[in-house]
């Protein structure tokens, strides 16, 4: 695992080695081991690559990079994990290898199938490839988007990273923040749509790749992998005994290979279904004791550790808890902002950051169960949504519609019921956006937003000419079921954007590396082609994990609701975090942001501080904002 960075400068204006020196430096806490950097320089145009390592496959210098070979040069993220059975086939084709690394081994499988050498892989990975023949640069990331691949590109300089923070070491780079991205922060605690804090700043689409040709300075960006090509294909018609025991097959496989590694590895046990199935598959499948981790809150309410314990217990495994203090809480809410580089609000970063530092002590490389309720149907609301669009479609179209135009001529604020009625104005919004609602992806977007549609035209004092939707590609889908699209559209934005980042930031930032086996692409392409109503048999959320659990695990151990990894963000906003709260959320830092209507923002704040009912993650937001605002863009 590691960092890795690059430019492709045009205008001939960066000192080169200087400039991925201090891009790679930056972000030395993803690979603290080793770095490395190359330059051409061309008549028209100047190619850099820099990379810093985190050493978990090959520990020898051999593993070195960039890598090259012939006239390719290879600076990579990531780990393919098939890249033994890889390198076998390359060998008969009379490929000779120098090292045991993976990288060697993308690099060559480049050199024999050039792009459709990633069909091959099975793993998480962001890779540049520099052909000095063609002069082209290939730009690479794995299908879900595990690892994290930010490119800016602007009069005649493209820059390409791992984390955003590289790009501030470029004078050139001018960090223009980009509002409909402050507004899908705002609304959803994360960025999505491809985007960026910053102006001409994306995120390299999962599942695609960029070439670019530095002769005609021209780029083509296409997709090598589609999770909805999957979706679309026929459904199986497999018996549940069938499902259970091809899905168990291929999650033995997937959890196998994330155990490939010449350093130590552990697992993340929450207690729930997903990484507890994981932990019993992977300890039934060894000798050893498998190390687990897990976080603990002082909180009941918050609190799974108890059930992470019995359930180690039970499956045998050497088993670390920590319990989170209000100081521990204090010290990573000053580090967030460092290590979540724009706008980032998913409060379970918290205890994830802490379980990371926890884990660092023990092992090198951990597995996460993220992607299982993504991938088999594990939140309520797809059940519920469905059922509140059929609800709504009993209303009469043209009733609904009366409704709702006409709210858009009364003031709601000036009823001043969110006196009497916890967060009236909001809520009574949301009720309006539901009865305009279309369809099930509509509902399941109202109830994500923390702010309403209204609220933002408020907040952002109409700085935003529409509102910018998330999922607008998929409504175009229409050989696709409406209750597949809702597993679909997790899959493609709250998972890389929000779910995926948290992990890979926090692992990241004390060089752990994480790993997700529900992730493997085999998985979703199996998953997708089952119908939907087995991944829900007998009206049981995530139907299939389930199963498979209870065959390794009592079902009393795991059967209980579903809590989720968060914290008590009310309280400590009101206690620890109150004085942060104050620095950052004022009329004078709120004037310098200037982004924010300052009554509406000065309200919330004092009505949670006075100990009122408010929506706390609203205020959270403009908090986490602000803290980044000061961090990085003054």
């Amino acid at each position: 695992m590691c960092g890795i960075v690059g430019f492709i400068d045009y205008t001939n204006s960066l000192n080169n080695n200087n400039t991925l020196l201090k891009m790679s430096k930056v972000i030395t806490h993803r690979g603290p081991n080793d770095s490395g950097h190359k330059v051409w320089s061309h008549t028209n145009v100047t190619v850099g690559f820099g990379q810093v390592r985190l050493s978990i496959l090959d520990l020898s210098s051999l593993g070195h990079q960039p890598m090259s070979y012939e006239k390719l040069t290879i600076t990579y993220n990531g780990e393919v994990y098939n890249f033994k059975e890889i390198k076998q086939e390359l060998i008969e084709l009379g490929y000779r290898f120098i090292s045991d690394s993976d990288t060697e081994v993308i690099l060559k499988s480049f050199h024999a199938w050039r792009e459709k050498c990633v069909q091959k892989f099975i793993g998480m990975f962001a890779f540049a490839i520099y052909d000095d023949n063609d002069k082209k640069v290939f730009i690479f990331r794995d299908r879900v988007g595990v690892k994290p691949l930010y490119i800016y590109q602007s009069k005649g300089l493209i820059l390409f990273a791992s984390e955003l923070k590289s790009f501030l070491q470029v004078p050139s780079f001018k960090k223009e923040i980009d509002i409909e991205s402050v507004s899908l922060f705002l609304q959803y605690n994360y960025i999505t749509n491809n985007k960026s804090i910053y102006k001409n700043t994306i995120k390299l689409n999962p599942g695609s790749f960029m070439s670019i040709d530095t002769i005609n300075n021209s780029i083509v960006q296409k997709n090598y992998w589609q999770a909805e090509d999957f979706y679309k294909s026929h459904k199986v018609n497999h018996s549940i005994d069938e499902v259970v025991n091809n899905v168990e097959n291929l999650l033995v496989s997937a959890s196998k290979y994330r155990m490939i590694s010449d350093v130590p590895v552990g697992v993340f046990l929450s207690g729930g279904y997903d990484s507890s199935t994981l932990a019993a598959l992977l300890q039934k499948n060894t000798s050893q004791k498998l190390k687990t981790f897990t976080i603990g809150f002082h909180e009941e309410k918050y609190n799974e550790a108890q059930y992470a314990k019995e359930i180690a217990k039970h499956i045998g495994t050497e088993h670390h808890e920590y319990y989170i203090s209000e100081d521990d809480a204090l010290a990573i809410v000053q580090k967030l902002c460092d290590i979540y580089d724009e706008p980032f609000s998913d409060t379970s970063a918290i205890p994830t950051v802490l379980l990371s530092e926890m884990t660092k002590e023990k092992v090198s490389v951990v597995l996460s169960a993220d992607g299982g309720d993504e991938v088999f149907a594990g939140y309520g609301r797809y059940l519920s949504a469905p059922d509140k669009i059929h609800k709504i479609r009993t209303i009469p179209k043209q009733l609904r519609s009366i409704v709702y135009k006409t709210s858009q001529f009364l003031n709601i604020d000036k009823l001043n019921l969110d006196n009497y009625i916890y967060n009236f104005n909001s809520r009574s919004q949301k009720v309006l956006d539901l009865l305009n609602s279309n369809s099930a992806l509509d509902i399941i977007n109202v109830y994500d937003q923390n702010f309403s549609n209204y609220d933002m035209k408020v907040l952002l004092k109409g700085k935003l000419n529409s509102i910018p939707s998330r999922y607008k590609e998929l409504n175009k889908l229409n050989s696709i079921n409406e209750l597949d699209k809702m597993l679909l559209f997790d899959y493609k934005t709250f998972l890389p954007d929000d779910v995926l980042v948290k992990v890979d930031r926090a692992t990241m930032s004390v060089g752990l590396e994480g790993r997700e086996p529900f992730l493997d692409h085999r998985i979703l392409e199996y998953a997708a082609t089952l119908p939907f109503n087995i991944k829900t048999e007998e009206g049981s959320l995530k139907y299939i994990l389930k199963t498979i659990a209870h065959k390794h695990i009592p079902k009393h151990l795991l059967d209980r609701p579903k809590t989720g990894f968060s914290a008590p963000i009310t309280s400590w906003l009101r206690t620890s975090l109150k004085e942060q709260l104050i620095d950052f959320v004022n009329p004078i830092s709120l004037k310098e942001s200037n982004i924010f209507d300052i009554d509406m923002v000065m309200h919330l704040r004092d009505d949670l501080l006075d100990g009122k009912r408010v929506h706390p993650q609203k205020l959270w937001q403009i908090f986490v904002y602000q803290q980044w605002y000061d961090r990085w863009m003054k």
